[in-house]
């Protein structure tokens, strides 16, 4: 499993005054870099601005490095900076005492770091940000040298803003990504609590009855409880019901990840808003874009793989395609006619009485769509593997609006 996380580029921005990073860990990683590299003031002023006019293209983070190309009129700069990344047993150290401070792992959840965690890590010998002289750099550029280069400051700078986001990618760089970092620090937790009644810990584990099951992490469509909490001063009351399911869905979706065999990958952002709509189909922002509406009917309707259906297809192999046609016929649903791609015959099979398609999902079930108003097509129903049962969505009820009575001119 890949552990590098890319990033698109940031374009140009709005300078500001004072620190390039808000947060106090992304000062102190830009704190490094300006009083340990040995650049000059010219060439972190110079590198401050690149970070600025959206010259440095998508950032890819990885254990120990950054890199990204740098652009300088027409020419491009690969640009890398370096960092060492910790040894086992300063690992080691280092989530010993963090496994018994819950507190410092929930704020990281919430993108938070407190400044006693970094203390607490620099004081068992295991600094989270690099020492002077820990910082190296690498860039094809004519001006770099052994400390550096303003490509290079820019990259650093805006490292920053991506650490402000997460500070979960300090802990990529110095060797472990977020999915790595929590699951160790919960199989150290449970080591570290006493066991009931003498019994040893291998003992309690050879209790269990077998594997886990696997957890779904669904959006949660029910409506949110009563809850008697006030919102917070300034904010609509609307906003707790919406936080709750929210906080809802991602704690399934973290306590599905610590127990399945493989978690799923993060959402993209896209995705991400079409799951937030479904779950808030009364947000204004899917009433005035049409889009974001159909996307989130595909979420609502097929959670991740429904969004996926609606936004890509894909070609069938010659079995899954005689499978795909046999299931159809023996629905009797009516003629149809199967799409072509540029490798072939793809999942989307279109009926023309009435006008429906269903589309065959990499799951094996079939999702339901409907001809939209924008002459796309808009999912309509939930996905079943029985394409009858997915044909047999009802059809939008149609109202006529009355006819205006005319009064006749006197």
């Amino acid at each position: 499993m890949s552990r590098a996380r890319g990033f698109p580029a940031f374009g140009r921005m709005q300078r500001r005054l004072g620190p390039v990073a808000q947060t106090w860990w992304g000062r102190e990683w830009t704190r490094v870099l300006e009083e340990g590299s040995g650049l000059d003031a010219e060439q972190l002023k110079a590198g401050r601005k690149i970070a600025y006019t959206g010259t440095v293209g998508p950032i890819t983070v990885s254990p120990g490095r950054i890199s990204a190309e740098v652009r300088e009129g027409h020419d491009f700069y690969e640009t890398l900076v370096e960092i060492p990344v910790f040894e086992d047993r300063e690992w080691e150290w280092l989530l010993q005492e963090f496994a018994g401070r819950s507190g410092y792992i929930a704020a990281l959840l919430e993108h938070e770091m407190p400044v006693e965690l970094a203390e607490t890590a620099a004081g068992i010998g295991v600094p989270l940000f690099p020492t002077t002289g820990g910082v190296e750099t690498e860039c094809d550029c004519d001006d770099w040298h052994s400390l550096g280069c303003k490509h290079a400051a820019a990259l650093v700078y805006q490292a920053a803003w991506l650490l402000d986001a997460d500070p979960f990618l300090l802990f990529l760089l110095l060797g472990k990504d977020e999915e790595e970092l929590l699951l160790e620090l919960q199989f150290r937790t449970v080591a570290q609590q006493s066991p009931a009644s003498g019994t040893s810990i291998a003992d309690a584990y050879a209790r269990v009855p077998g594997p886990l099951p696997e957890i779904s992490a669904e959006v949660p469509h029910d409506p949110a409880p009563g809850l008697d909490v006030p919102p917070p001063p300034g904010l609509p009351a609307t906003l707790i019901p919406r936080l709750y399911r929210n906080a809802v869905w991602h704690a399934r979706r973290l306590l599905a990840d610590s127990v399945n065999p493989e978690p799923e990958p993060r959402l993209d952002t896209n995705e991400d808003l079409a799951r937030l709509i479904a779950q808030n189909p009364d947000l204004e922002l899917a009433r005035e874009i049409p889009v974001l509406k159909e996307n989130a009917m595909a979420w609502f309707y097929g959670d991740r793989e429904g969004y996926a259906v609606a936004h890509g297809k894909w070609t069938p192999s010659e079995l899954e395609l005689a499978r795909a046609r046999t299931a159809l016929e023996a629905a009797e649903l009516g003629e149809f006619t199967v799409e072509t791609g540029y490798d072939g015959p793809t999942n989307r099979f279109t009926f023309t009485e009435p006008r429906f398609q269903l589309r065959l999902g990499r799951d094996g079930r079939w999702y339901p769509f409907a001809p939209a108003k924008r002459g796309d097509w808009v999912a309509a129903g939930p996905p079943d593997r029985d394409p009858a049962m997915a044909f047999a969505v009802p059809p939008p009820v149609k109202t006529r609006r009355p006819r205006k009575k005319r009064i006749p001119d006197c």
